[in-house]
């Protein structure tokens, strides 16, 4: 079947036009490509779902969204115009997603990358289509969810911490119900594929394409996306939470979005894929090649605090929110070293007795922002001894950001890099080990269940 289609629009490098994608029952779409159309976006091919409760909106509608975040990504976008409620019930909208999914690996070939993507109800789809994919053994390589709501019931505390808040949980139960009517909440495809109304539905989260999910702290779905990534990482799924202290529900659709910047970051981030025409010798060049011997990570970092304190910037910003955004894409690139480093202790001094906490991105009471990374263990409880900890904070007075421990501090936190974050990791294991052996002096030896096990 053939692919109808108006001629592309191009503005501010990005061409964009109307398709209709071949179906069972054709799916409109809008198609943004970088680099006005000519072919020399660098990125590769993201679908992307709206938002608007099931029922509402339209590409159109999210017309801004969709452009910038092809601009911003070099990826191209496809954004979907799915059926919506209560015309359509589930899994009309799902299928649509799925269709354009399908029609878009087929135009992008075996060596781009395919992600799906969503906000708000649209996030939700992308999120059960990920699971489709999975189920249907189909490639996907990542899936980027703004603040979706994932439980119909609502009820997390996050609902009720401003009731004035957006969405409001009686009329979100509302959209749940008119979205989903009196069919099963899981529905399934003509090839048995089961068809999730709701990714909490499913019970095995192994196995699916790496996450990024993205909400504010001000969100009344806040608590269901967090407790969500924390199911995934439990799966093994590669996760990453974008968790912003002053972002609210709809963030994407605002001029100044906080979030779709770093949704946008966390897609280019991405690896890519190896290009199919590499020989083996080519592989082998290319791995047995090194760079020149970087600068040591503390001393790198000090020369980066140094030189904030030289030119009053932090990265390269002056203005105290360019710096909080910094601080907390910080925090982001800081979570998987801080987990494996305190995930190490746990396996070899506390024999897996521990249990690792995370905050995620917070505010303080004094309007400064920080993480922590906790790890709480029995005989530490029992004793009333503090946990071990990783806390990076930038407090409401100071000019950056800094890094401590349970009782050694501080360090710097210039860290900007998935790379600077990895040469972290044994300042981490540094930081822990004096932080064990200064609460070891506060109590004793007995406090280390590898201690007490030993002969």
């Amino acid at each position: 079947m053939s692919t109808s289609s108006t001629t592309a629009v191009r503005t501010d490098e990005v061409a964009w036009r109307r398709l209709t994608v071949p179906a069972s029952n054709p799916v409109p779409v809008r198609l943004y490509e970088p680099g006005a159309g000519s072919g020399t976006g660098t990125g590769g091919w993201l679908v992307w779902a709206h938002g608007g409760s099931w029922q509402y909106g339209s590409a159109a509608d999210w017309h801004p969204v969709t452009h910038r975040l092809a601009a911003l990504t070099g990826w191209t976008v496809v954004s979907v115009d799915y059926r919506l409620a209560p015309a359509h019930r589930h899994p009309a909208a799902l299928e649509d997603v799925l269709a354009v999914l399908d029609w878009a690996g087929e135009r992008a070939g075996a060596a781009a990358r395919i992600a799906v993507g969503g906000d708000s109800a649209g996030a939700t789809l992308a999120a059960s289509a990920a699971l489709a994919l999975r189920d249907r053994g189909q490639r996907l390589d990542a899936q980027l969810l703004a603040y979706p709501p994932l439980n119909p019931s609502c009820a997390a505390p996050s609902y009720r911490r401003d009731p004035a808040a957006f969405p409001e949980a009686a009329a979100l139960r509302r959209s749940w119900r008119t979205w989903r009517g009196t069919g099963p909440a899981t529905a399934a495809a003509s090839d048995g594929t089961a068809l999730h109304s709701t990714p909490l539905d499913a019970e095995d989260l192994r196995g699916l394409a790496p996450a990024v999910l993205a909400v504010g702290a001000l969100d009344p779905v806040a608590d269901d996306v967090l407790a969500y990534a924390e199911r995934l990482r439990a799966a093994a799924v590669p996760t990453r939470l974008i968790h912003a202290p002053d972002a609210a529900h709809a963030d994407l659709l605002a001029p100044h979005s906080r979030l779709l910047p770093r949704l946008a970051d966390a897609l280019r981030d991405l690896p890519c894929p190896l290009p199919l025409h590499l020989s083996r010798k080519d592989v082998l060049s290319m791995t047995t090649t090194r760079p020149p011997t970087p600068t040591p990570a503390p001393m790198g970092d000090l020369l980066r605090h140094f030189a904030d304190l030289r030119d009053g910037t932090h990265a390269g910003h002056t203005e105290r929110r360019d710096k909080e955004a910094a601080f907390a894409r910080t925090t982001e690139l800081l979570d998987a070293p801080a987990r494996r480093a305190l995930t190490e202790y746990d396996t070899q001094l506390l024999l897996g007795t521990g249990t690792l906490q995370a905050t995620g991105l917070r505010r303080d009471q004094h309007g400064g922002s920080y993480a922590t990374w906790r790890l709480t263990w029995p005989e530490q409880l029992r004793t009333g001894i503090p946990a071990l900890c990783l806390h990076a904070y930038f407090g409401a007075g100071f000019h950056h950001p800094h890094l401590r421990g349970t009782t050694v501090a501080d360090w710097p936190l210039n860290v900007f890099t998935h790379a600077q974050a990895a040469e972290l990791l044994p300042t981490f294991r540094a930081i822990i080990a004096a932080d064990l052996h200064n609460l070891v002096f506060q109590r004793d030896w007995r406090i280390v269940p590898a201690l007490r096990t030993s002969p």
